[in-house]
């Protein structure tokens, strides 16, 4: 539960201070705190409707498996080339999820097109087609379409990307100190 409860939090946490306190200013302490109950309000019931999709699994393993390889994977592949490679753009980023999730839908609509040639040897469950080997496929093109679309698209300045990857850590604690 402590970690639901610090979840609920958070993204109350994050959605006052980083988008509607900037949206409406100038209110009383108390007008931010009503808005933070109800996202965390709001936040609980999405939670909630979240685990309809996961309730045909036989285990809790299972299901959790099933939420972090449809979840993480553009999450994963976001954060891992925003911090590694100066050449990973905002568009990139706009494409890697929407690009990367176009994909994973279509991967887990036709399993036996686009996950079978990546499962060597793995029979396919018709309930839950390639439940370990759709997280590769999803890792992959995640990956794949957020480094094309960088690729193709101009590169940002090293000015604007100064401080914002592991390889300017000095000058990140330099900007944001």
């Amino acid at each position: 539960m402590s970690t639901v409860d610090t979840l609920i939090n958070a993204v109350a946490a994050i959605t006052i201070n980083d988008i509607y306190r900037p949206i409406v200013k100038n209110r009383k302490d108390k007008h931010y705190l009503r808005a933070a109950m109800l996202f965390s309000a709001l936040a609980t019931l999405v939670g909630v409707l979240a685990t309809y999709p996961f309730r045909s699994f036989d285990t809790l393993y299972e299901a959790h498996a099933k939420f972090h390889t449809t979840l993480t994977p553009p999450l994963v592949a976001a954060v891992f080339l925003g911090v590694f490679w100066r050449r990973y753009t905002s568009k990139a980023v706009i494409a890697t999820f929407t690009g990367g999730v176009a994909l994973m839908v279509l991967g887990q609509l036709y399993p036996e097109y686009l996950i079978a040639p990546l499962a060597h040897g793995v029979k396919m469950d018709p309930e839950h087609p390639f439940k370990y080997m759709a997280a590769l496929y999803n890792v992959l093109v995640c990956f794949g379409v957020g480094i094309v679309v960088a690729l193709v698209t101009k590169a940002p300045s090293t000015a604007r990307m100064d401080g914002l990857t592991v390889f300017s850590l000095e000058r990140a604690r330099a900007l944001y100190k």
